[in-house]
């Protein structure tokens, strides 16, 4: 029987369907053939445990790619005519014997049925269930069907209108007891679709089976295997789910700590006057340096400016303050040219241009010398004994915000601040037009550390040393980026050895559930599976198995995202991390299910039949 429903290969001899030798035909082309042309009755049922009577009767309908609609209408309709309308969401366990057999039945006639193969279809039924059997295989092939019975019982074979006796492999007998009955030419025509509705129902199987496999990892002896390797899973996805978003808050804050200080912002500083060791003696920074700078690429603008600590007065009250000295009107993100005012006007061009004695105070200079209710505005200090008029009063925490330790340096340093025209400063203040400082500021960010280079070059030509510092924020910012990679790294292998041990783990489930499924696969491989629907099928599996380790690791995740919330530890969820966190986990899945899907593939529908 094997070899007349393409089961198994003749050793010799040929074997011809409608003409066609088959023993040469590959394994789709004999998966074909068995789905579209054979239904097979089996003596012990051989139907899915795990499925409705409707499910079983609907299997070959799947694997010939007939649609849903139409498989739910024929096998409602095949059941009803067995008398098992009322029995449709049964499971095979909840059924008679004979309700078993006759949805084998209904199974084998699920595609057309032209040849039914019946295997001592009565031999484990009673005589009463038996006798209703042979009558219904009787009308069967009354309407058509051939119906290949085998059995060992004479007085059922008297009853065939051809008996061929065999006994020892080998045929003794080949009797016609009677007028054969026509045999059946036209059969409802099976689809044999194989695009994207037999894919989606082919994963919609393979989700149902895979989560019906994992609860039936929890009931037997590999329980503890099962827990274990979902937990890995769930514990890999947590560790990279969580802590991905962690990493990203601590960048966005640093980059706003950076940001805060100039992320395209160059501060240069000659050296003290003394010769450093390296025999750079230091510079005189002037007006034309910072002209030159400004005809560099990438080069938006420069503040040139003088800065140092001073005594500042205002009749009974005096403090220490930084007077910084700069030319009005540049560009810059902080520092003296974005200064926002919180009362008065600001130093203009014009007040450069007359050396005029004017003067802007940071909000901690007006507390200490100006206490409430004074208001500032048009009165006069004394900066080392010479008057400036208050123009006005920054606005020294505006812009600087105060989430981070840098922005709050920044502040208060502006409070304590006096500002005054470039011109004034020098001639009255300083004494030199010699720069104490210059601002620079960039187009490109990005091109920070090759624009530092391009000055430092510029200046080194112009000045004959290197007797200057430049501050920047491009080496802080790469070395966190070289940290935060580091850190990434590490999230991520530790997430992988995770994910790769719960990976292990449930290819060690698949493969038992192989070797617990071995009949299973040769039902399924009997109606009409091919290979690559059993491998598909088995990959699907473990992906959902892994998949459900991954959700559970989702879900963990969002619980600790939110108890990190409730602490302000600074999260940023990247588009990227989940999508990728699943990704891995299911690409996990189908490469370590390929070993058990290949194995439950490669095994011979005969010997996994034969499996009890």
């Amino acid at each position: 029987m094997h070899i007349l429903g393409c089961l198994d290969r003749p050793t010799s001899g040929s074997y011809r369907i409608l003409g066609r030798d088959v023993h040469q035909l590959h394994s789709d082309a004999l998966a074909l053939l068995r789905r579209s042309f054979f239904g097979f009755v089996f003596q012990h049922y051989n139907l899915l445990d795990a499925s409705t009577a409707q499910g079983n009767v609907e299997l070959p309908g799947r694997y010939a790619g007939t649609n849903r609609a139409r498989r739910r209408r024929r096998s409602g309709e095949l059941l009803s005519r067995f008398g098992l309308s009322d029995r449709i969401e049964h499971l095979p366990s909840d059924m008679s014997g004979g309700e078993q057999q006759r949805v084998a039945i209904a199974r084998a006639l699920m595609n057309g049925g032209r040849v039914i193969l019946a295997d001592e279809p009565t031999g484990a039924l009673d005589r009463t269930t038996g006798e209703r059997i042979l009558e219904t295989l009787a009308a069967l092939a009354r309407e058509g069907h051939t119906v290949v019975l085998i059995t060992h019982n004479q007085e059922i074979a008297r009853r065939a209108p051809r008996c061929v006796e065999l006994r020892d492999g080998r045929i003794v007998r080949d009797v016609r007891q009677r007028a054969e009955l026509p045999i059946k030419e036209e059969l409802p025509a099976p689809s044999q679709r194989h695009g994207r509705r037999m894919a989606a129902d082919a994963l919609t199987e393979g989700v149902v089976s895979g989560l019906a496999v994992l609860r039936e990892s929890f009931r037997r002896k590999r329980r503890m295997r099962t827990v274990l390797s979902l937990v890995s899973v769930a514990l890999s996805i947590w560790w990279i789910v969580t802590l991905m978003p962690v990493l990203d808050g601590l960048t966005q804050m640093q980059l706003a700590q950076i940001s805060t200080m100039g992320a395209n912002n160059i501060t240069l500083i000659p050296s003290q006057p003394t010769v450093p060791e390296d025999g750079n003696a230091p510079i005189g920074l002037t007006l034309e340096d910072t002209e030159a700078i400004e005809a560099l690429p990438n080069i938006r603008a420069t503040l040139p400016r003088l800065a140092g600590r001073m005594t500042v007065q205002r009749d009974a009250f005096n403090m220490q303050a930084t007077v910084i000295a700069y030319a009005p009107g540049h560009p810059g993100q902080w520092g003296p040219a974005s200064l926002t005012l919180a009362a008065g006007s600001p130093i203009t061009q014009t007040d450069d241009d007359r050396r005029a004695s004017v003067a802007l105070i940071g909000s901690g200079v007006r507390a200490t010398l100006f206490p409430p209710p004074d208001d500032p505005v048009g009165q006069v200090v004394n900066i080392e004994g010479l008057p400036f008029r208050i123009k006005g009063v920054t606005d020294s925490d505006a812009g600087t915000g105060s989430a981070s330790e840098a922005s709050g340096l920044l502040a208060a340093v502006a409070r304590n601040s006096i500002y005054v025209p470039y011109s004034t400063g020098a001639e009255l203040l300083f004494g030199s037009e010699k720069l104490r400082m210059v601002d620079i500021w960039v187009d490109d960010p990005d091109r920070l550390a090759e624009t530092a280079q391009s000055i430092r070059d510029l200046l080194i030509r112009r000045h004959g040393s290197a007797g200057f510092t430049m501050f920047h924020q491009a080496a802080s910012l790469a070395e966190w980026r070289a940290e935060r990679r580091v850190l990434m790294v590490f999230v991520l292998v530790i997430g992988g050895i995770a994910l790769l041990a719960g990976a292990l783990g449930i290819m060690a489930v698949m493969l038992m559930s192989v070797t617990g499924r071995t009949r299973e696969i040769g039902i399924r491989m009997a109606i009409g599976a091919r290979r690559r629907d059993i491998l598909h099928q088995f990959l699907i599996e473990s992906t959902i198995i892994i998949a459900a380790g991954a959700a559970l690791g989702i879900v963990a995740s969002g619980i600790c995202g939110l108890i990190l919330d409730l602490f302000e530890v600074p999260l940023a969820l990247s588009g990227w991390v989940v999508p990728t966190a699943l990704g891995s986990a299911i690409g996990t899945g189908l490469l370590f299910g390929l070993l058990p899907a290949r194995r439950a593939a490669s095994l011979d529908p005969t010997v996994a039949l034969a499996e009890s």
